[in-house]
């Protein structure tokens, strides 16, 4: 399946997500020190590829996926893992809002993509597709995408 194919997919494959997110994060909450996901593991690293593949691109599945999520490209120099547990931890209650009437906070991986974010939660998958949610700088959700 193709990367743009993965894209197009978002609609069914959120409201999978939802569920699954919905009934293995019920009651997680995560201790102060953990807001972002450990960096350097192979998800991590797996996370940035897919995303510097998604915002740097030239091929024309990237350029589509982009297009799909009304997203410019960018620089490699722009994706940047954040690690700072003050801006991971907005970014979890963000997923949080997007899913949840009561929070369920739980550590994420963040991504800052120049002016925007994408936020994964490690461990959460739909068979073999993660997911990201992409925001903007004040965490309003803009888009999903799977990958």
């Amino acid at each position: 399946m193709t990367f743009h194919h993965k894209v197009l997919r978002i609609t069914a494959f959120l409201s999978a997500v939802a569920l699954l997110y919905t009934s293995e994060a019920s009651g997680h909450s995560v201790p102060e020190a953990a807001w972002c996901a450990p960096t350097g593991t192979v998800q991590s690293l797996h996370v940035l590829q897919y995303l510097r593949r998604l915002a740097t691109g030239t091929d024309s599945s990237a350029i589509l996926a982009r297009a799909a999520i009304d997203m410019q490209p960018i620089a490699q120099s722009e994706v940047v893992m954040i690690t700072d547990e003050a801006i991971c931890r907005r970014a979890s209650a963000a997923l949080d809002s997007f899913f949840f009437v009561a929070p369920e906070s739980a550590s994420v991986f963040l991504v800052r993509l120049g002016s925007r974010y994408a936020i994964h939660p490690p461990g959460y998958r739909v068979e073999s597709f993660g997911y990201m949610i992409h925001t903007d700088s004040a965490f309003n959700k803009l888009a999903v995408t799977s990958y």
